[in-house]
This record gives structure tokens, sequence and C-alpha cells, in this order.
């Protein structure tokens, strides 16, 4: 386990720049097979952590890198009173993101294929802020979000480069002007071709 220690990426990431406070991370592993790129980890815990991510939007030359082919599970994963902060200052967007708490059940991780499933979902107490541009700017609206007391249950969530499946039900959540969605559920369905949501 690891506890109260800070991370700090400096130029390790030549795109990016990560630091994150760690109150609490645990996970307990069944398996791994490095030969075979496999890992089986039967639970994650993440408490009180907060993690800013500054993304750079470098050109680079295009260069050769090896495939990376890993095939995740991960059964349950235990998420509490975090936050996660992600700038892209060149295009002036922000985005916070608070979780009180979520679990998450039964998640496969196929990097090789990308395709990435999980079984359940819980989400609840959370909140979720967009900005892009200047605060005061009233011409686009949209571009400042700012969201807070969401719940939200998922369950059988699919996604792939062509695919998105899903199932989410009792959506919860509060706009800063005073809008809110009380209830509300969807069954999402999207291929290459195309997007069905009843």
């Amino acid at each position: 386990s690891i506890d109260n220690t800070r991370i700090d990426s400096h130029n390790l990431i030549e795109s990016a720049h990560v630091k994150s406070d760690i109150g609490h991370f645990r996970t307990t592993v069944r398996n791994i097979v490095l030969n075979e790129e496999k890992a089986s980890i039967r639970q994650l815990h993440l408490v009180e952590t907060k993690t800013e991510i500054t993304l750079f939007d470098k050109e680079k030359e295009e260069e050769t890198s090896e495939s990376v082919n890993w095939i995740i599970e991960i059964y349950k994963a235990n998420i509490q009173n975090c936050e996660t902060t992600i700038s892209i200052p060149q295009d002036s967007i922000y985005v916070t993101n608070k979780i009180e708490r979520l679990r998450i059940y039964d998640t496969d991780i196929n990097l090789k294929d990308s395709l990435y499933s999980v079984g359940k979902i819980d989400l609840s107490d959370s909140s979720l802020s967009f900005d892009k541009g200047l605060e005061n700017d009233s011409t686009a609206p949209l571009n400042h979000q700012h969201l807070r007391d969401i719940e939200l249950e998922g369950n059988n969530l699919l996604f792939s480069n062509d695919k998105l499946n899903g199932e989410l039900r009792g959506l919860k959540l509060k706009q800063k002007d005073g809008t809110q969605i009380v209830d509300a559920g969807l069954n999402i369905v999207k291929d290459s071709k195309e997007l069905n949501i009843e």
C-alpha cells in the first residue's frame, strides 16, 4: 500500500506534467503473467487523493514504438474523496472532477484491441466542472458547465474504437444555474454506422 505520498512527473513525460498527492492507495493482485502481458487485480482502493494533469501540445517526429498488448482485469475498485484536475493551457480548457464515492466492478482493459468494459459502476455525491475560454463569456454557455450532486448507476458498459454500449440508470445532478435532473436513465448502443439512445 502507499500512504501520504507525493508524485511529480517533472520532465519524464514530454507532453504532460502530472502531480499527485496520494492519501491512501492499496491493491490486491491476484495474478500477473509478464510474458503473456496479463494481470488480474482482485481489489483496488484509492482514497483522499488529489491529482493535477497539465497537457501540452508538442509536435514531435513520428517514431516507431513497441505495441502495448496488456490485458488487465480488475474485479473491484473503490474510489473515495478524490479530485482530478486536467488543464490544457494552450486551448484554455480546464476540467475538474471530484469523486466522493465511486465503486466499479468487473473491469476488463484490453490495450491490444483498444477494448474496455465495465460490469457495474456506482457513483454518488460527485461534481464535474468544465471551462473553456473566458469565464464571463456569455455567448458560449456550453463552454462553462458546473455540475454537482452527481449520482449515477451504470451496467454492462463497453467502449472501443467503433462501439459504445451501456445502460445508465438513476442519473441525478444539479447545475450552477439551478437546473437539475432528478432521475434519468438511458440505453446507449453505438457502432461504426449509427448511434441509438433510448
